[in-house]
């Protein structure tokens, strides 16, 4: 069982790798950047906003993220 923790803003460029990775061939980011290669490069850009803009919510992690 991996121990869960607040995420830090060390953690940032790690969770929004993952979470491009996870979300690169959802069907609605497909649509809205059809090219798989550029997509790679904007989802992590996205995601990292993303993850700023969340600054009141709750970020969780584990040590391998």
């Amino acid at each position: 069982m991996s121990a869960v923790r607040p995420a830090t803003s060390g953690d940032r460029a790690a969770i929004a790798g993952v979470l491009a990775r996870a979300f690169h061939d959802d069907p609605v980011f497909s649509w809205i950047l059809p090219d798989p290669d550029r997509r790679a490069a904007q989802l992590p850009k996205l995601f990292a906003i993303l993850y700023d803009e969340d600054a009141a919510g709750m970020r969780l992690t584990t040590p391998d993220v």
